[in-house]
């Protein structure tokens, strides 16, 4: 096995803890759209450098492309907030 593909199955294996972790501090918390919505803000603020790297190709992307952008924004709020309606309701 070449050291790449153990990388990468060890990004796997913690991927998988990582949202089973999240999972569980989501379920346990008392207000879920609140620690959900501070989990997107947290995803903000670590990915936001990236973003800042990047913004020199910015003018490469056509209006489509920013549809899709704001799309995949929009629905990913709609998850959040289903996803902590689930939470609420019951067990998954």
């Amino acid at each position: 096995m070449t050291p790449l593909s153990q990388l990468a199955i060890l990004l796997i294996i913690l991927s998988g803890l990582a949202h089973s972790i999240w999972n569980l501090f989501t379920k346990r918390s008392i207000n879920k759209n609140v620690f959900l919505w501070y989990c997107q803000l947290a995803a903000i603020v670590i990915f936001l450098p990236l973003v800042l790297v990047e913004l020199p190709t910015i003018n490469k992307v056509s209006i489509e492309g920013w549809l899709l952008i704001a799309s995949s924004m929009l629905l990913h709020g709609v998850y959040v907030l289903l996803l902590a309606k689930a939470y609420t309701i019951g067990d998954l």
